[in-house]
C-alpha cells in the first residue's frame, strides 16, 4: 500500500506539472509554434479545342495557368502517307497547314487558322498539294487534321522557370514531348475529321503573296523596268579642291 501512495502522488504531481507547462504557453499575448503548411506544387495546364468555321478556317482557343504574354504557337497539319510504299523504311510525313504565334491573356488563348489556299487556276487546295504536283509527289493524305498549340523550345525554358519559381508548379508527363532534336516541348492537340477542300474561285491576283512568307519564288528572275532618263557623265569638273595626286598624269 505506501508503494501505490507514491506511485499516486507521483503520478498526480506529473499531470499538475505537465497541466501548468502547457497553460503558461496559452497566456495572453504567449505565441504557440506551429508547423509551416507546405503549399503542394500545381500542376501545368495547357488545353485546346478546335472549331469549324467557314470553309477552309477554323477556330482554336483553350486555357492554361501560363503566365499572361507568354508566347504560344497554333498551327494545324495533315499527316501524309507514302502512296506506294517502295521499301520498309518509307515514312510518313506531315505538312503544315497554317500556323500563329498568340499570346496568353488573363489565362486564355485563340487563334483562327486557315487551312485552305488559292492555286493560280482559282482552285482551293492545301498547302502539300501544289507542291505535290510540281514535284510529282505520290502521297495519301490522312483523314483527319491535328490542331495543336505548343510552347517552343526556345521560349520553354525561360517561360516554365518563371511560372515554376513563382507559382511553384510542375509538370505532367501529358504535356510534354520532344522533337527531332531532343529539345522539350510544352503540346497539346484537338483532331477533327477535315475534308480536302473542293471546288474554286477568282484567282488572285498577288500569287507572290502566298508563297515563301510574302517573298514569292525566288528563284524567278523579276526584270526590272528602265529608267526613265539617261545617266549623262558631266565633262568639266565642278569642284575648287586642288587636284589630288592620283590625278596627274605619272
Amino acid at each position: 500500500m505506501p508503494q501505490r501512495t507514491t506511485d499516486f502522488y507521483f503520478r498526480t504531481a506529473t499531470l499538475v506539472g505537465l497541466l501548468l507547462l502547457i497553460c503558461s504557453g496559452c497566456q495572453p499575448g504567449a505565441s504557440v509554434s506551429r508547423p509551416l503548411l507546405r503549399r503542394e506544387p500545381q500542376s501545368v495546364t495547357l488545353t485546346i479545342e478546335a472549331e469549324a468555321m467557314v470553309e477552309g478556317s477554323v477556330a482554336i482557343s483553350g486555357r492554361t495557368n501560363l503566365s499572361d504574354n507568354t508566347q504560344l504557337t497554333a498551327l494545324a497539319l495533315r499527316y501524309l502517307e507514302p502512296a506506294q510504299p517502295l521499301t520498309n523504311s518509307a515514312k510518313s510525313t506531315f505538312s503544315i497547314l497554317d500556323y500563329q504565334t498568340i499570346p496568353v491573356q488573363q489565362g486564355q488563348w485563340e487563334a483562327e487558322l486557315d487551312l485552305w489556299q488559292v492555286a493560280e487556276d482559282g482552285r482551293y487546295q492545301e498547302a502539300w498539294q501544289d507542291q505535290a504536283n510540281q514535284l510529282n509527289l505520290q502521297v495519301k493524305p490522312q483523314d483527319t487534321v491535328h490542331f495543336i498549340i505548343t510552347l517552343a523550345p526556345e521560349q520553354f525554358l525561360d517561360a516554365l522557370s518563371r511560372n515554376l519559381g513563382q507559382n511553384r508548379m510542375q509538370l505532367s508527363s501529358d504535356l510534354l514531348r520532344t522533337n527531332d532534336s531532343g529539345e522539350l516541348l510544352l503540346w497539346a492537340e484537338d483532331s477533327r475529321l477535315v475534308n480536302l477542300p473542293e471546288g474554286r474561285t477568282s484567282p488572285s491576283h498577288n500569287l507572290a503573296q502566298q508563297a515563301n512568307g510574302g517573298w514569292g519564288e525566288r528563284y524567278r528572275l523579276v526584270p526590272e523596268p528602265p529608267l526613265p532618263y539617261r545617266l549623262t557623265p558631266e565633262d568639266i569638273r565642278k569642284t575648287t579642291a586642288p587636284a589630288a595626286a592620283a590625278e596627274f598624269l605619272q
